[in-house]
């Protein structure tokens, strides 16, 4: 095609028509309110995604507190028990009943006892990104306080 040519037949009316009714700009005008729709539509999309976040991580904290404090009424339950198995003999009526009264079961009771202690850490520290990774090691007792002057050695 030669531009300096004057274009004659479908063509040629098709570019008068594009300069005349300004189809160039009225596209570009077209893909952006587009491009705007779609952007809003996915604004909207992360709001509800950040709202349905909250509220399980409401749900969460509600069931990890309830589930410490399950444990805890297990565990004062627990600390009435003998720490081995004994034989209670009891009178009634003038006669004598033997009871068996198992003793506490220590392996049990240290597993629940690191169970509340983890689940109380997540519900204190809250969920976090990419697992457990950022928050401290259960039971280390070390806190950490990083200030300005930590966050500059570590860029």
């Amino acid at each position: 095609m030669n531009p300096g040519k004057q274009r004659q037949g479908r063509p040629a009316e098709w570019f008068v028509w594009s300069k005349k009714f300004s189809w160039v700009k009225r596209a570009h005008a077209w893909d952006a309110e587009k491009e705007d729709i779609q952007r809003r539509e996915f604004d909207a999309r992360l709001k509800q995604l950040a709202r349905e976040q909250a509220d399980f991580a409401v749900e969460e904290f509600r069931r990890l507190v309830e589930r410490c404090r399950k444990a805890d009424r297990i565990l004062d339950k627990a600390d009435g028990l003998p720490l081995t198995d004994v034989e209670l003999i009891e009178e009634e009526n003038g006669k004598r009943k033997r009871k068996k009264v198992r003793g506490m079961d220590l392996a049990r009771y240290a597993a629940l006892m690191k169970e509340i202690r983890e689940s109380a850490r997540r519900a204190i520290l809250g969920p976090r990104d990419g697992g457990d990774e950022s928050a401290p090691e259960a039971g280390s007792g070390d806190f950490v306080v990083a200030g300005p002057e930590d966050e500059r050695e570590a860029a």
